[in-house]
């Protein structure tokens, strides 16, 4: 049977743990891609749990918002089931007194507290049963409440006046090559031929009335005087070099309903090419990944997925380790070599 020191010693590793990931968190963010701000190591924590949620979504996106709201969002659900369950289910447990009633049975003052307290056929199950059904309800209301008000969030966030080049964008990878033409002429084609209306385009006559069809992009960018010296090098470093052109591109659209479009349907009758999506913020954007071929990204996706199948499936046997050495005896048991240090 458990008792109130076996508790705390698994409660005292599990908190040692949670903040040994968090300090490795905390020192792996500040990668030089990712400084982007002066909020070093843990100061982020307090600057982001206090700063408004629309601020929040400009400074990080909605995914951050998100994120926070999901803890909340256990808060929410847990804190008044822990008192409901303190107020009712602790009493009835706690006053059973079947423990008491089994001979030669060791128990604790937390067992008191369990189900396992309760006479078998007591009418006290009758407050299980209720209780359970409160829980199960107000877990779904809350669940339910939430999901409507981040949905509305994002209606809002994509329907929101301030438009950013990534609501109008969307990425395309595994271009498929072309012995005819360049990976970049090969895309201005595709685009143009299976999105005329959409595609960011612009004629060369009057008033865009008539004219050759161009990219709006080349043609706006050709009547800029000046070009930064420093860009064009880099430009034309990556031109040269042939492992910096990949089959990958972001491509710009009129509206944000041909970016939806393009990004929500397939492209080509080969799944595996021409594969398009929500383009990521700029900043968020990690070039030596656009690279990656669609067989070994779909290798990757599913070893991650069996990774989690296999860390959810077996979690019980980390519980039972740390389980195992919540008191003295169970250290002595699993690592012996440790009962001469215990005995001083």
């Amino acid at each position: 049977m458990a008792t109130l020191q076996d508790i705390s010693v698994a409660a005292t590793i599990n908190i040692l743990s949670a903040l040994a990931f968090l300090v490795a968190f905390a020192i792996l963010r500040l990668q030089p891609f990712n400084d982007r701000n002066i909020l070093k190591i843990l100061n982020w924590m307090p600057v982001a749990l206090k700063m408004p949620e629309p601020e929040l979504i400009d400074h990080a996106g909605l995914d951050s918002a998100v994120f926070i709201r999901i803890y909340l969002l256990g808060l929410k659900i847990f804190v008044p089931l822990a008192v409901l369950a303190f107020a009712v289910l602790v009493p009835v447990n706690w006053t059973g007194k079947s423990l008491q009633n089994i001979k030669d049975l060791t128990f604790s003052d937390i067992d008191k507290l369990s189900i396992s307290n309760v006479p078998t056929g007591s009418n006290r199950f009758w407050a299980h049963i209720v209780m359970q059904y409160v829980f199960s309800f107000w877990t779904c209301y809350v669940l339910y409440k939430e999901y409507k008000i981040i949905a509305t969030m994002r209606l809002h966030f994509i329907a929101s006046e301030n438009r950013r080049p990534d609501q109008f964008t969307v990425i395309v990878r595994n271009v498929p090559p072309d012995p005819d033409e360049s990976v970049s002429e090969h895309i201005e084609h595709f685009f143009c031929v299976n999105h005329p209306d959409y595609y960011l385009t612009h004629r060369t006559g009057f008033c865009g009335l008539w004219g050759t069809n161009v990219d709006a992009v080349d043609h706006y960018a050709a009547k800029m005087e000046k070009l930064c010296e420093a860009e064009a090098e880099e430009r034309e470093r990556v031109i040269t070099d042939p492992k910096a052109i990949m089959p990958a591109a972001f491509v710009s659209f009129k509206t944000r309903w041909g970016a939806a479009v393009c990004a929500q349907t397939q492209q080509s009758r080969n799944p595996t090419i021409w594969l398009t999506e929500w383009a990521p913020e700029p900043r968020d954007i990690y070039w030596d990944n656009l690279a990656i071929p669609y067989v070994e990204l779909t290798i990757r996706r599913l070893l991650m997925a069996v990774a989690v199948f296999f860390l959810t499936f077996f979690f019980m046997i980390p519980i039972a380790f740390v389980q195992s050495i919540a008191n003295i005896d169970g250290i002595e048991k699993v690592l012996p070599f440790l009962k001469s240090l215990m005995e001083m």
